[in-house]
């Protein structure tokens, strides 16, 4: 039961980046083919706002990937936090710093 919670959990998650990632890139399709049709009808008024535009949609299937995956991953965002490293990190130190040895280096002038 619980492994079947677990993936559908998953599941979830990556329907919805991947639904994100698709509704993004086609409403940068869109932007496209409004350019196409803007040029191949020489609507020369729409030119400057369709130029103008142009950062919004990129970006935006740029990075919505990227976001929805941060944002419905834990995992992910342990990840980009350090939380998991820091975690381990400080459970490795205190039980293992005791047990090192003390390392010292001498550092000797090198000849010229």
């Amino acid at each position: 039961a619980h492994t079947r919670q677990m993936l559908r959990r998953q599941q979830r998650s990556m329907f919805i980046v991947a639904s994100a990632c698709t509704i993004s890139h086609l409403v940068k399709a869109f932007y496209q083919m409004t350019w196409i049709l803007i040029s191949v009808f020489q609507l020369t008024t729409w030119t400057t706002f369709i130029r103008d535009a142009y950062p919004y949609p990129h970006y935006m299937a740029i990075y919505v990937g990227s976001i929805a995956l941060v944002i419905v991953s834990p995992k992910v965002r342990r990840l980009l936090t350090f939380t998991d490293f820091l975690t381990r990190n400080s459970v490795a130190s205190q039980s293992t710093s005791s047990n090192l040895p003390r390392i010292t280096t001498t550092v000797t002038p090198s000849m010229a």
